[in-house]
């Protein structure tokens, strides 16, 4: 199982230059031949990149439905202990808050593997940062 970091749908939401290695890996979450997970806290961190690079109203709510048409993906909503955890991970691993609550959702749902965009995952000790290619 992977987390998948907000930079992944990102890419394709504002098609930018990665956002057909990050389709493809969306789209066997999709079908269902890759288990994943995304964390609360991450959806409203896309919602809130698209409305900042102007996607309408309409795009936010597409964007979301298709969540559920995801066969291999799970919504993991953090706790409040997951937060403070969270907060131990970006002193930790010098991580700003919203990369260490992905780091906390990870872990917190038995997988090591992000897979983003993102590089400032490498520093985290206890995740092993993947791009959406490598994700077999």
């Amino acid at each position: 199982m992977y987390l998948i970091d907000a930079s992944v749908f990102l890419e394709v939401e504002l098609q930018q230059d990665r956002h057909r290695e990050c389709e493809e890996f969306l789209e066997r979450v999709m079908e269902g031949s890759i288990r994943a997970v995304i964390s609360d806290i991450e959806i409203d961190s896309i919602l809130i990149v698209m409305e900042r690079e102007g996607k309408k109203i309409h795009d936010m709510k597409k964007f979301l439905s298709s969540l559920s048409l995801y066969k291999g993906l799970v919504i993991y909503s953090l706790s409040l202990w997951d937060r403070i955890k969270a907060l131990e991970h970006s002193e930790s691993f010098r991580l700003d808050i919203e990369d260490a609550m992905v780091v906390q959702a990870a872990m917190a749902n038995g997988t090591t593997y992000v897979v983003s965009l993102d590089s400032d995952f490498d520093r985290a000790k206890t995740v092993k940062r993947m791009l959406p290619g490598e994700a077999h």
